[in-house]
């Protein structure tokens, strides 16, 4: 937006009223019009002129006639031709080359050009003078403009609009708010860091200093006599109403506003803040007669209180993520990654927990060890891919089939160890069972049944004698064992001789289907579940002796998704 002084706003306003006034003075007929001024003059010449040719072809005095529009056409220099012709078109007396110069003309009215003027005889018209006359000035748009109102309306307006200037600016230096002040208050005003601006009742700018002007890339000459709400102020974060400016705020009210943020956008589209404070001026009467206004240029400190803020947002984003991976710690700590069981460590720590807990207020704790059957093959024919989701599933089953408050770890590979506190054996096996009869019932519904598997357990219990947990999950270990020695998808319970109450090698009837499960007459192949189809040992008949007898050791870990089992 170009800015121009007051002094020429009012000059060029003066300018456009003078021109407006001289083309009303034309349209009221109060100026005077030259053309017409000169067309009547002509008539009145070529008139007399008439008259004395008409008087000399009266007295038929034709030499009269000739010599007259001869001396008329030789002494003016603006006339070109000069005729008399009668009333049926022939030519008595003429000068110069009037053919040539009276052409094209209407029979009507005269021009400025050509003038006709009618020859009576009597009552009865005899003829006409006619005489062409050169034109008027100069010719083109100079010529339009002189010999009309116009030319004189831009004359003027030119004129006065370099006179106003002249004179408006010698007043508006003696009258400017400045010049009262003497020099060191004004040098004092400028030294402010601050930007001040004093505005007088109608927000116009009376005086401001040169800090202002610098930060908003203005002379100060141009800003004296502007409104100050001109200056395209907004406010942060909303549309900013000019009755919220607080300098207006201050003379409506009456009240001194301070800490106002306001925005300006300069002409190369920066935008600077500042802090605005406003105070009324009063005279001695107690009238409002201004406002003080200060500004405060704030716009380093709000740029670093944006980064500030962005830097806070980043590290409260970032303490959340933190706080997240804290209390995914525990979790990943604890957990196998993917089963969600607890993992080795965790585990064998809740155990020992549980195993004193249990030692201490003598109650029951029962273990059961279970793995998926011939699960090597499992892997071998569908992938480890495939693998890995029969163990989620072993994990989920055992997770839904026991209690909420039941231990569930991964062992290792496909092995896992459930803790089931306050449970005897038969209570544990049962639990057992139920497990058994779940994995072989949901595997085949969940992953069809090219690919159903059946699961193994042994059961072990606390007042089976064992005195650490280690030992518990060794004979609980030695019953899964014999499991799988016995035709596997069987629930065996440790002791397995009743007799000796120790893991012995024992004699098997190799005629007996199912002598594996004598000494312990709670394990079963199917649980008395009629759902479940009945498992034979048919594979097994012919086998050596101590083909389903324990081995008495404690089986290997198997961290693996491998196995033999």
């Amino acid at each position: 937006m170009i800015r121009i002084s007051p002094s020429l706003r009012l000059s060029i306003g003066l300018a456009f009223w003078t021109a407006s006034v001289l083309l009303l003075g034309d349209f009221l007929g109060l100026v005077p019009n030259l053309s017409e001024a000169m067309l009547d003059a002509r008539k009145k010449v070529c008139e007399s002129l008439a008259v004395q040719l008409s008087l000399a072809a009266t007295r038929s005095e034709y030499a009269l006639v000739r010599d007259t529009v001869k001396a008329f056409v030789e002494r003016n220099s603006d006339v070109l031709s000069a005729a008399m012709r009668t009333v049926d078109g022939a030519i008595i007396v003429q000068a110069g080359h009037h053919s040539k110069h009276w052409t094209h003309v209407s029979d009507t009215a005269s021009t400025l050009t050509h003038v006709k003027v009618p020859v009576f005889q009597a009552d009865k018209r005899w003829g006409s003078v006619e005489v062409s006359f050169a034109p008027h000035g100069p010719q083109g748009l100079w010529g339009m403009l002189k010999d009309s109102v116009y030319g004189l309306v831009i004359f003027v307006a030119v004129s006065g609009f370099v006179g106003f200037l002249f004179i408006l600016r010698r007043a508006l230096r003696e009258l400017d708010p400045a010049s009262v002040i003497p020099e060191r208050v004004k040098v004092a005003f400028d030294t402010l860091a601050e930007g001040v601006l004093i505005l007088d009742e109608n927000e116009h700018i009376v005086l401001a200093n040169r800090a202002f002007a610098e930060k908003i890339g203005r002379p100060v000459s141009l800003l004296i006599g502007q409104n100050a709400a001109e200056l395209n102020w907004s406010s942060p974060g909303d549309k900013l109403q000019t009755q919220g400016l607080p300098w207006i705020k201050a003379l409506t009210q009456g009240h001194t506003q301070t800490g106002i943020p306001l925005s300006l956008k300069l002409r190369d589209q920066e935008t600077r803040m500042f802090s605005v404070n406003g105070s009324p001026i009063f005279d001695n009467q107690g009238l409002k007669r201004g406002v003080l206004a200060t500004f405060d240029d704030i716009t380093e400190i709000e740029r670093k209180n944006t980064e500030l803020r962005e830097t806070v947002t980043k590290l409260r984003d970032s303490e959340c993520e933190i706080r997240l991976k804290a209390e995914e710690l525990p979790t990943l700590a604890t957990r196998d990654p993917l089963t969600g069981c607890f993992n080795r460590r965790s585990f064998f720590d809740a155990f020992e927990s549980l195993f004193l807990e249990a030692k201490r207020d003598k109650l029951e704790l029962s273990c059961i060890m279970t793995d998926i059957d011939h699960f090597k093959s499992v892997n071998d024919t569908h992938g480890h891919a495939v693998g890995d989701e029969a163990i989620k599933f072993m994990a989920e089953t055992l997770r839904s089939t026991s209690r909420s408050h039941d231990i569930v770890g991964r062992y290792g590979g496909e092995e896992f160890c459930l803790l089931l506190p306050g449970l005897n054996s038969e209570e544990a096996s049962a639990i057992a069972d139920r497990i058994r009869i779940a994995v072989q019932r949901e595997s085949a519904i969940r992953f069809a049944s090219a690919l159903s598997f059946t699961a193994s357990f042994g059961v072990s219990t606390l007042s089976d004698g064992a005195q650490s947990p280690k030992e518990l999950i060794e004979k609980a270990d030695q019953a899964l064992y014999r499991a799988k020695r016995c035709g596997r998808n069987l629930v065996i319970r440790w002791p397995i001789d009743q007799d000796s109450g120790k893991a012995e090698d024992t004699a098997v009837d190799r005629d007996t289907r199912g002598s594996c499960l004598a000494p312990n007459p709670v394990a079963t192949k199917d649980g008395g579940n009629p759902d479940v189809p009945p498992l034979y040992l048919d594979e097994f008949s012919g086998l050596p002796t101590g083909l389903c007898s324990t081995t008495g050791s404690s089986m290997p870990s198997r961290m693996g998704n491998a196995t033999t089992k």
